[in-house]
């Protein structure tokens, strides 16, 4: 990712491969390599897959962590010019990998001053078939009203948990990612619970879920 030099500035940064701990889901260590960016105040980790198959997807994934990077970069070298505390952080979590899916969350986190910094999330849901990204909307067959099934569980959670506005619906591009099991609905901080509540998620099993496609059961 060549857009990451510019924030060198003196500052060393190396890429290598790493030992892969478990937690990161399903896939074997040989299958992929892990981007390493470091520097004092900046650690950023993405996966890159090995087998020449998955070059469509490694260009879909150092795509996504290039925009989250760029959403900051600015913002972060300034701060270090002006001599301000500041850092940045970008991992990543396998949620499913096998040969129909592929969703991997990355989540970011940049401090630029205040009480606390900023976290976000963006989702690859990919299908390796089809070559492409998958909205929540693909995973129904046509027709199927997918809205309102999932509305029913995120109105439901949000009963138990303290808000800050008031739950209407989904969006057309909501965001989610997809277990081997079910999906897993999300909302950025702020966005309906305060910050300290993180990231909520709403897990719904597949056997749940009614017109879902048989290609993207487990």
């Amino acid at each position: 990712m060549k857009r990451f030099y510019v924030f060198l500035l003196a500052l060393s940064v190396v890429a290598f491969g790493l030992e892969i701990p478990k937690e990161f889901g399903e896939v074997k260590r040989k299958d992929y390599r892990v981007i390493f960016y470091k520097s004092k105040i900046m650690e950023i980790k993405y996966p890159q897959f090995l087998n020449e198959k998955f070059k469509d997807l490694n260009k879909v994934l150092e795509s996504t962590v290039d925009s989250m990077w760029n959403e900051w970069k600015d913002d972060l070298v300034k701060n270090i010019k002006a001599g301000f505390k500041t850092s940045y952080y970008l991992e990543f979590s396998i949620e499913r990998f096998d040969d129909k899916i592929v969703s991997i969350v990355f989540e970011d986190y940049a401090y630029t001053g205040g009480a606390h910094g900023i976290p976000s999330r963006k989702v690859v849901n990919y299908d390796l078939k089809e070559k492409k990204l998958l909205r929540l909307s693909d995973l129904f067959k046509k027709g199927v009203d997918w809205k309102s099934q999932i509305n029913r569980f995120v109105r439901e959670y949000f009963k138990h948990v303290p808000t800050l506005n008031k739950f209407e619906s989904i969006s057309d591009d909501q965001s989610f990612y997809i277990g081997t099991w079910g999906i897993v609905v999300f909302f950025a901080p702020y966005e309906y619970t305060p910050y300290a509540a993180g990231f909520p998620e709403i897990p719904i099993s597949f056997s749940a879920l009614k017109g879902l496609k048989d290609e993207y059961r487990r």
